[in-house]
């Protein structure tokens, strides 16, 4: 049967069918919520961007199914302003946990209040789809358990990652940036935002929507200064109580539902929260003195949250992080050491440590002991693997090296990066056949749609490798030069990226490229 495309404005319904529950019950496994995410999370294509998110799928009336997900996903936005509808000619494609696909136009799209990022959208089918179940996040506290998932637009099918809340704030914040005021530590992907993120029981009890990355540099693991690559430990989503709340606004009534009264008193959370915003801030600007000031900034905030709670783990790695950035390297540790002691199972902790220890101080047995507890605590985490790997390179254990890289790629297998690492650790075991083999997936494993690579570091470390271990000049200047022109269009224009490109050119007779 043919799907019918919503042509009418979106209908403002009682959204009767919504799940709502604050039972207790026993937690489910995890293939238990990763069944139920799976059944309720659908994939949604821009057509007008050519950009891909998710959402989840909330109500059923009748044939009219309704999806919540993020305001970025259906509408652009620009340097200057957020749009406040799509424009009259985009167009969307809903594809359901069945794979069918449901092309749905501008008026199926209601975004849902100025200030938040959250939108809804309609489509019509026969078909029977599972329903989310919805919980407000004040079941939700810090340390839990936690479940992310969606369809990342850098590789093919669902993605379904566990992890932990780290901070949980209900209410809005001066510094929230749309909504965003739950963090938690788990691996997402660009395409994720606008899925939920769910609770033990698999009840969405936030909204993904931003990743824990950089935004205006590229990545250079095992090669970089300590800061690039380097996660820093906090995605961010919106709460289930802003959700409900913009629903009743624009007049969808999904009952009564029991929300937390909103707390005027500011608690450390929220000044974590607060300093992580600045943090982000600083990593969307270009000018180095804005960035320095967002940066101290974001230190005064994790000061604020350290006062309030001296045992606030997160605000004391975070800070470190940002003390890092700006190259204060004496306060770094102290703060590293206080978020271990004050939580001895914070596993993005021990392994910021090592990345210090490993970069830094060039202490390669003690890294390799933080990551030993980083992957006892989160045997999934990828990093940790590849770094304790790089650790293991730099000790002389090119056997253990190789296991921990190989354990890396099986979890993380479309990094680019991670097989750079592999190559220098194959070469040092004679395998050279399986260096070359390694040296043409950096690039492969890294193509868009039309077939090329999406990231300069992949040229850069292709370059590299060709330049310094397998002699071919050729090679290493076009995949340099790529990287190069790459990093212009980006508008890269700092970060040890560039600066890593420019002395390998140099090296090879060319200079002064970069404007």
């Amino acid at each position: 049967m043919k799907v019918e495309i919503v042509k009418y404005p979106l209908i403002l319904i009682c959204l009767t069918t919504i799940g709502l529950s604050a039972n207790i019950a026993t937690a489910k496994s995890s293939a238990q919520v990763k069944r139920i995410a799976q059944s309720v999370t659908v994939s949604i294509e821009n057509q007008q961007i050519q950009e891909v998110g998710s959402g989840f799928i909330i109500q059923r009336q009748g044939n009219l199914y309704t999806i919540v997900t993020n305001r970025h996903v259906v509408c652009k936005i620009t340097n200057t302003q957020q749009c406040a509808t799509p424009p009259a000619a985009a167009s969307y494609i809903i594809t359901t946990p069945d794979g069918q696909k449901h092309p749905v136009a501008a008026p199926a799209v209601k975004i849902l209040g100025a200030d938040v990022d959250l939108a809804i959208v309609q489509f019509r089918s026969p078909k029977q789809y599972a329903i989310a179940q919805i919980d407000t996040s004040a079941s939700l506290k810090a340390d839990d358990v936690i479940y992310t998932a969606g369809f990342p637009a850098t590789k093919p099918g669902f993605q379904f990652n566990d992890g932990q809340a780290l901070v949980v704030v209900r209410n809005r914040m001066p510094e929230d940036r749309g909504g965003y005021t739950i963090g938690y530590d788990a691996m997402t992907l660009p395409g994720m935002s606008g899925s939920a993120v769910f609770d033990r029981e698999g009840r969405v009890v936030a909204i993904h929507g931003q990743g824990d990355r950089y935004r205006n540099k590229a990545t250079l693991v095992a090669f970089d200064n300590g800061q690039e690559g380097m996660k820093v430990g906090i995605n961010r989503g919106i709460p289930v109580e802003i959700l409900i709340r913009a629903l009743q606004q624009i007049g969808v009534n999904i009952g009564s539902v029991p929300l937390a009264a909103v707390d005027s008193q500011t608690n450390a959370d929220e000044y974590v929260l607060r300093g992580y915003s600045k943090w982000i801030e600083s990593n969307d600007d270009t000018d180095p003195s804005e960035i320095g000031s967002k940066r101290r900034a974001a230190i005064q905030f994790y000061d604020r949250a350290i006062a309030l709670n001296p045992k606030q783990a997160k605000a004391h790695l975070l800070r470190g992080f940002a003390y890092l950035q700006l190259q204060e390297f004496d306060k770094v540790m102290p703060d590293y050491d206080l978020a271990i002691a004050n939580n001895a199972k914070y596993a993005m902790a021990y392994y910021a440590r090592g990345n210090f220890k490993l970069v830094k101080l060039k202490n390669f047995a003690s890294a390799r002991s933080d990551y030993d507890r980083a992957i006892a605590l989160k045997p999934t985490f990828s990093g940790v693997y590849l770094n304790r790997g790089d650790a293991k390179l730099r000790m002389g254990d090119f056997q253990g090296a190789l296991v921990d890289t190989d354990r890396a790629i099986s979890i993380e297998p479309d990094n680019p990066t991670y097989y750079a690492l592999r190559v220098l650790v194959k070469l040092k075991l004679n395998d050279r056949s399986g260096a070359t083999a390694d040296l043409d997936r950096i690039l492969k494993v890294d193509l868009d749609a039309t077939g090329v690579p999406r990231s300069p570091a992949s040229y850069y470390f292709s370059g590299t490798l060709k330049k310094n271990f397998f002699e071919d000049r050729s090679g290493a200047l076009e995949d340099l030069g790529r990287a190069r022109d790459m990093c212009q269009e980006l508008e890269i224009a700092d970060g040890s990226l560039v600066n890593a490109i420019e002395v390998q050119l140099a090296e090879l007779g060319v200079t002064n490229r970069f404007k």
